[in-house]
């Protein structure tokens, strides 16, 4: 992923070299100022996966994991499998597509699912909103994985919950369940903005992908609503392989060109007396063409796929927020 750096270097080798300088000859090292803030920060966060009411991360009796979008653009994450590279237990499958006609389906789910501390597939909940996503699928050559259903574009955070929450949830958060949670109108709209938004642009070397976001807020009394749009364009993943042609001993991964369309729109009314009304829908459309090459032999001349998937939503939930016997209540229709 591209991010801006300043244009000078030669300064930035000077700076470097000086900061490991004076970190090797000064004395034992000062928190920065800042690092108070952040690890405050990190302990109030409000997480509702574990428990499925808000409570403060440090207080869930569970090992829950908040993932930020300022983290995500930190840790330039582009798909799920960077999502959660630096979490211990929890880890993304992805094959390389090396599928053939008939029986194997090896490479065609992508992003396969989460695996949390070693149980994985259809036994982790994945939800956005609170809303499930679809299971898994997988019949002789064709599968479609999990991980691709939520475009992280338009996702504000993540949370992640090592552990069985089937007591909560079903059979399906046997391992554990990952909730994304999307952006709202007033997110973009600080300080009393009747208007506000985003543009970002990413480029990932590992597959050749260009995404491209745009997000456009606006407020007007008691009203808010916003559009996000996600593009993204991307290629076969790399790989170390110098073996080209075709067959099972090609190493080189098969030519691939994918794309994904993901849009969310959403209508808020927030009367600011503890109510909140909100409408959302959600759409995600991914293409991904793929040359079997390894799969060609002389009984198979030609092997392509093409894959394609789509996931629409709109949801309608009201909250309300207060104090007395009742101080939450939310109630959903998806």
């Amino acid at each position: 992923m591209i991010s801006h750096r300043p244009s000078s270097a030669a300064r930035l080798a000077a700076g470097a070299a000086l900061g490991l300088a004076l970190a090797v000859t000064a004395a034992p090292a000062v928190a920065q100022d800042n690092d108070g803030a952040y690890w405050l920060a990190r302990k109030n966060h409000i997480v509702v996966t574990a428990t499925r009411i808000a409570t403060k991360a440090e207080d869930v009796p569970a090992t829950v994991t908040v993932k930020t979008d300022e983290q995500m653009a930190d840790e330039l994450v582009t798909d799920i499998r960077d999502l959660v590279r630096f979490e211990p237990g929890v880890s993304v499958q992805r094959q390389p597509a090396r599928f053939n006609a008939a029986l194997s389906a090896t490479g065609r789910s992508g992003n396969d699912s989460f695996n949390i501390r070693g149980i994985g597939g259809n036994r982790v909940l994945i939800q956005v909103d609170g809303v499930r996503v679809p299971d898994g699928f997988s019949f002789g050559a064709q599968a479609a994985g999990r991980g691709d259903y939520v475009d992280l574009g338009l996702v504000k955070s993540v949370e992640i919950l090592r552990g069985p929450s089937s007591a909560l949830y079903g059979s399906d958060g046997l391992a554990g369940a990952v909730s994304f949670i999307t952006a709202d109108p007033a997110d973009f709209l600080d300080g009393g903005k009747s208007v506000g938004g985003l543009a970002r642009a990413a480029y990932s070397s590992a597959d050749e992908e260009f995404s491209e976001t745009l997000i456009l807020a606006g407020r007007s009394g008691d009203w808010s609503a916003m559009a996000a749009y996600t593009r993204r364009d991307y290629k076969e993943l790399d790989n170390k392989g110098t073996v080209g042609g075709t067959g099972t001993a090609r190493t080189e991964p098969n030519p691939q060109d994918g794309r994904s369309d993901a849009l969310l729109g959403r209508i808020v009314y927030d009367p600011a007396n503890g109510h909140k009304l909100r409408l959302t829908g959600e759409y995600l459309d991914t293409r991904l063409f793929t040359e079997g090459l390894t799969g060609l032999s002389p009984t198979v001349e030609l092997l392509e796929a093409r894959d394609t998937g789509q996931r629409k939503r709109v949801s309608l939930d009201w909250s309300w927020q207060g104090e007395g016997a009742i101080d939450f209540a939310r109630v959903a229709l998806y």
